[in-house]
């Protein structure tokens, strides 16, 4: 009985709203507002159309150049980070595969992007400041991770 009433209810409540839906459809512009805003013609749109201003030239990469120790100090967080994961992880510091896995790939993960990092030179020094916040995030996960492991070792 209880089922019943509750779908009558759900489909006469479903029509409510589609028939107030549809009522209100089309009445977003009020008749008694007053629209005063601005207009043009077609022959002003043409001419913004075949304005011939060339647009200005963007440089790429970003011209912007960080400081040369903003990537090292970068770098030194990932190797921070990374001190306490050792290489290889052993079985007996973290027992199950699939974790112990799982932190070595972000560990090698958090490598490979601090490697790229600190090859960059010139105009990919800006890159490699953001790559160095991917390794971070890397390491991070992978220090993280094993913390949790060895307090539920303690």
């Amino acid at each position: 009985m209880n089922d019943c009433g509750r779908s009558h209810r759900r489909r006469f409540l479903a029509g409510v709203a589609a028939a107030g839906s549809t009522a209100l459809a089309g009445c977003s512009a009020l008749s008694w507002t007053d629209d005063d805003g601005s207009s043009f013609t077609a022959a002003d749109a043409a001419d913004v159309l075949t304005d011939e201003t060339e647009p200005p030239e963007i440089e790429w990469p970003v011209p912007v150049g960080p400081a040369s120790d903003a990537v090292d100090d970068g770098l030194e967080r990932v190797e921070t980070l990374l001190a306490d994961v050792p290489d290889p992880l052993e079985s007996e510091t973290v027992p199950n595969g699939v974790v112990r896995q799982s932190i070595a790939d972000r560990r090698d993960e958090a490598r490979g992007y601090r490697d790229e990092a600190a090859e960059a030179t010139g105009d990919d020094r800006y890159r490699a400041l953001r790559t160095t916040r991917e390794a971070r995030d890397a390491a991070r996960a992978a220090t993280t991770t094993l913390a949790a492991i060895e307090d539920e070792t303690i």
